[in-house]
């Protein structure tokens, strides 16, 4: 197979793994899973079972994410050269773009109403039980930013036709994507292992 190809590694190919992803516990979930499994030798909780329901859900998510995370916490060696790597890819980031339209006193990323998931509308929200894929939760969120910036009387940003990424990210930027990490990894770590 071909590294390339749509789909390589998904076990779904081409136009047909665009925005699907495995019902849980599936077969094909765990055929995903299994590729993991087979070069880091690890073992998944629950691995060819139906998914649980509810809080066991939960714990097993919980498990089967630390499960993954071991590998990296028990390769020094890896974790260092992710560190580094994020590092000088972030360092290479430069600090002016000639391109970039955006004034930097009207960032909407400095509008705390957008990332008040709580104070979201409620038509941002799929019904309990609904499925919907990723792309459109992200479709709708993207629609509402966009809308909200535009009609703003603090931020008065419009987005460029074509904005030149990636841009550094401002230091409380930085400061709110490391707590959110750092949140993820606690309650990773929080969550019982097998």
């Amino acid at each position: 197979m071909g590294k390339t190809r749509k789909g390589r590694g998904y076990h779904v190919f081409d136009n047909k793994s665009h925005g699907s992803p495995h019902k849980m516990n599936s077969e094909l979930f765990w055929k995903c899973r299994q590729d993991f499994a087979d070069i880091y030798d690890v073992a998944w909780v629950g691995q060819g079972e139906d998914a649980p329901k509810g809080e066991a859900l939960r714990k097993q998510f919980g498990e089967n994410l630390n499960v993954a995370l071991d590998v990296l916490r028990n390769d020094e060696a890896t974790c260092a050269y992710l560190a580094d790597r994020l590092v000088e890819l972030g360092d290479s980031v430069p600090q002016d773009l000639p391109g970039f339209r955006i004034p930097v006193d009207k960032n909407p990323l400095k509008d705390e109403a957008f990332f008040d998931y709580e104070n979201y509308p409620e038509s941002m929200w799929a019904k309990p039980g609904e499925k919907k894929p990723n792309r459109a939760a992200l479709a709708r969120w993207g629609s509402w930013v966009n809308s909200a910036a535009a009609s703003s009387s603090t931020v008065r940003c419009f987005w460029p036709a074509r904005p030149t990424w990636p841009v550094r990210p401002t230091s409380k930027l930085r400061q709110r994507l490391r707590r959110h990490a750092q949140l993820r990894l606690v309650r990773a770590e929080s969550a019982p292992r097998a």
